[in-house]
């Protein structure tokens, strides 16, 4: 107490501050005896705000402004500090209001126009946000903050070349091994993928033991179809960092492209998932209680135009109204698009932004909401959050959809899978949760979001035949191709459409090709496509008659397209769920004639197909009747078949305890 007497002046707490910052509670109490002396000045007011803030305390840090606000009437800088306690307080609108107000009182300071620029950005108006991010860096060149903010605004705007001019002008700045990986990032976006593969192989030398960098030369590498050098990037990255959860998740995807044994797969997963983190909450110890609906969380980065979010966005329009779940969705990346606000309309104040949570605050969030259940959309790919389901966030949690394997994670409980896909016994080794098996298929087969008429079969009246496959060139493995050359060697008319987004970069077409004829496809009947416009990509099912899955990575997003556009597809039947989606597909639509149990039969099949081209006509006209037919893309069916999973979990669970 002797100590807290002699601080008499806002000096020398802030000297003491400095010199003794865990002495928190005796500083606070020093601010709060000169606050009770000088309650008329605002400088100990703002003084002691800035100190809350420096410690995280910004619900105090907030009364302290409003009661300066009071004092001083209009100043900047309490506006500035309100803006910085409402952003952290989740407070948005009244950030924005606060930062604007405190720069319409000094309309030239760079730290209020990056905070409110940003936050413009973050909430969709990227436009007015960039404006205001590029006079900060204007009036201050060297400011990082603002020129970080200001190229992930360039990149959201699509304005990709001002993105690589203004990076290169960070790392002339600031040259680290994330700015060169960003520098990169861009030009894979830009379709530029051989210079994004030459600058990582440049800097490499210099940033050696850099997870970042490895990982992302793996991104390069998994692009352009060397699924064993990205592999071993990946791998590398973990290696040198334990903890990163991105990397693992690389390695782990590209496991599934992989020739492996399901068994050394699953060994893979578990270790690596299981090395995300340990439960350290049990939740409610009590099964949900069964006469109320059930809280079902469901966390995604995929809630907007991306293959996740397009094929469960009507089965979540029918969940919204449910009474049998109450769900909540917690977005957790910035992508906002017309999916994004259709789910945020149907959903209100249970649609929720969390790209700027770290997971210590998003798992914080979820336990604080209370779900009875937690579902995990994402697995392993971009944008995971399973280190938040590691530690457990809710009593009971699940996978589904968008990763076709096990996560490893010793605290997810179930994974939400069916017959075909995952068949017992067998597959209930081969993860680590205990499988839930929904009426097949596990998915919803969702229309494509424009309406594109289904065209007869183009070969019908001709001598040729062509086959195609629209998956990505991660999924062409070396017996995929060795198999598709098998076919057109069986059909000397026949010819083969692939389109894949890396197809753009000239280099990477012409690497392929030189990979296609060493595995016997003759390339002179192949026609390469690259990324186009939705219309003419679903037009393009228009030329092709018999689509090809490749294994053992089945295509899934792209089959349902092609089954929309009455196309079928001949699929492998593999050993694992990644290779056994397609069969999943064609049973649930009664199109077993296009399942094959081997590499011969598979030729086979095409050949058969090819040679009855009447009946695959009658096939492709009536397909879309069949889907409707099944219930396979009735959201409403889905909805129903998700809501008994749920209760499926809780009667488990119930048991297990």
């Amino acid at each position: 107490m002797g100590q807290c007497e002699s601080l008499q002046t806002i000096e020398e707490i802030k000297r003491y501050a400095a010199k003794a910052p865990a002495e928190e509670r005796l500083i606070r109490r020093a601010f709060e005896t000169l606050l009770e002396q000088n309650q008329q000045d605002v400088k100990v007011w703002l003084a002691y705000a800035e100190y809350l803030i420096s410690t995280g305390v910004h619900g105090r840090a907030l009364h302290c402004l409003l009661n300066a606000l009071k004092q001083a009437g209009e100043s900047f800088e309490i506006y500035f500090y309100l803006g910085v306690c409402y952003k952290s307080l989740e407070k948005t609108p009244e950030a924005l209001g606060a930062w604007d107000k405190a720069l319409s009182l000094n309309p030239d300071n760079s730290v209020c126009l990056n905070n409110l620029g940003w936050t413009l950005v973050q909430e969709g108006q990227v436009q007015k946000g960039l404006s205001l991010l590029e006079r900060a860096v204007e009036l201050s060149p060297g400011y990082l903050s603002a020129l970080h903010n200001l190229i992930e605004a360039l990149r959201r705007s699509k304005n990709l070349d001002s993105a690589v001019q203004r990076q290169l002008e960070l790392i002339r700045l600031e040259e680290t091994a994330a700015n060169y990986v960003r520098l990169a990032n861009l030009f894979m976006e830009q379709a530029q993928l051989e210079k994004a593969r030459q600058i990582l192989l440049t800097v490499l030398p210099n940033f050696a033991s850099d997870a970042l960098v490895h990982n992302a030369l793996g991104g390069v590498y998994y692009k352009y179809g060397e699924l064993d050098s990205a592999r071993q990037c990946f791998q590398k990255a973990a290696e040198l960092n334990s903890g990163f959860a991105s990397a693992i998740g690389n390695y782990l995807l590209c496991l599934n492209y992989s020739e492996l044994p399901p068994e050394q797969v699953f060994q893979a997963h578990t270790k690596y998932g299981g090395a995300l983190g340990d439960a350290d909450f049990l939740g409610n110890a009590d099964a949900p209680n069964a006469q109320k609906a059930l809280r079902v969380g469901i966390v995604s980065p995929d809630f907007y135009q991306h293959p996740v979010g397009q094929l469960f966005e009507p089965v979540l329009l029918q969940l919204a109204g449910s009474s049998t779940v109450e769900v909540t969705l917690y977005h957790v990346s910035a992508e906002n698009d017309d999916i994004t606000r259709r789910l945020k309309t149907a959903y209100g104040d249970r649609f929720e932004f969390c790209s700027a949570l770290s997971d210590e605050l998003l798992l914080k969030k979820i336990r604080s909401d209370q779900q009875d259940v937690l579902i995990d959309l994402t697995g392993h790919t971009s944008g995971h959050r399973l280190p938040v389901f590691a530690r457990r966030a809710a009593p009971i949690q699940a996978s589904y959809l968008g990763y076709p394997n096990t996560t490893g994670v010793r605290a997810m409980d179930f994974r939400i899978v069916d017959e075909f896909t995952d068949p017992a016994p067998e597959a209930d080794g081969l993860a680590s949760e205990c499988l839930i098996r929904m009426p097949a298929p596990f998915l919803n087969l969702t229309a494509p979001r424009l309406e594109v008429d289904v065209t007869p079969l183009p070969s019908l009246n001709s001598d040729g035949f062509v086959f195609g496959c629209f998956n990505n060139l991660a999924k062409l493995s070396d017996s995929t191709i060795q198999t598709w050359a098998a076919v057109l060697l069986g059909l000397p008319h026949a010819r083969l459409i692939l389109k894949a987004g890396s197809f753009a970069d000239g280099e990477i077409k012409r690497y392929q090709l030189a990979r296609f004829a060493r595995l016997g496809l003759p390339v002179d009947r192949v026609e390469l496509h690259a990324r186009m416009g939705f219309a003419n990509h679903l037009a393009l099912y228009g030329q092709v008659d018999l689509c090809l899955d490749p294994f053992p990575y089945n295509g899934t997003a792209t089959s349902i397209e092609a089954l929309w556009m009455g196309v079928p597809f001949v699929t492998l039947t593999g050993q694992s769920h990644v290779a056994r989606v397609g069969t999943s597909l064609c049973k649930s639509l009664g199109l077993d004639d296009f399942v094959a149990t081997d590499r011969v039969q598979y030729v086979q099949r095409c050949l058969w197909w090819a040679s009855q081209k009447p009946l695959l006509n009658q096939v492709r006209l009536g397909m879309r009747d069949r889907i409707v037919e099944s219930g396979a893309g009735d959201a409403k069916l889905s909805a129903r078949k998700f809501e008994d999973a749920m209760v499926q979990m809780v009667d488990v669970k119930r048991g297990l305890n």
